[in-house]
């Protein structure tokens, strides 16, 4: 599932930055939350996010909040002056996730973010005595 605005928004809201007087800085942060992409497996969610230029070494990710069902993570791009930051929040009750079982790589310019989902409780038979 994808959980941006219509490309056509964000290639309007880049353009703007172009001819704008805004900051590349702007440019890359709306560059990198307008075409975040997520999917899901029935072990994992994972959420894409575009990163061109950077490298591993330019990229923080933290978790900021763990709750019973998901976390929020964030990401920190720096590269020279330009910063890219960005907060996200993964899992919920009917999908938890396992804060520990969380992995990334960047490949390709694309920093993919995996959470293991946590394995529900199965229903059991509790014989009566």
């Amino acid at each position: 599932t994808r959980s941006h605005p219509s490309p056509f928004d964000a290639f309007g809201a880049i353009a703007d930055d172009l001819v704008g007087s805004r900051s590349l800085n702007s440019l890359l942060g709306r560059l990198a939350t307008s075409v975040l992409d997520t999917t899901e497996t029935v072990d994992t969610i994972t959420v894409h996010l575009p990163l061109p230029g950077f490298k591993r070494e330019h990229i923080t990710l933290q978790v900021a909040h763990e709750a019973s069902d998901g976390v929020e993570l964030t990401m920190v791009a720096v590269r020279n002056e330009h910063k890219v930051e960005h907060t996200i929040v993964v899992g919920d009750h009917n999908r938890p996730v396992d804060p520990d079982g969380i992995t990334s790589k960047l490949e390709d310019g694309i920093l993919s973010v995996s959470c293991r989902k946590r394995i529900a409780a199965k229903p059991r038979s509790i014989p009566v005595a």
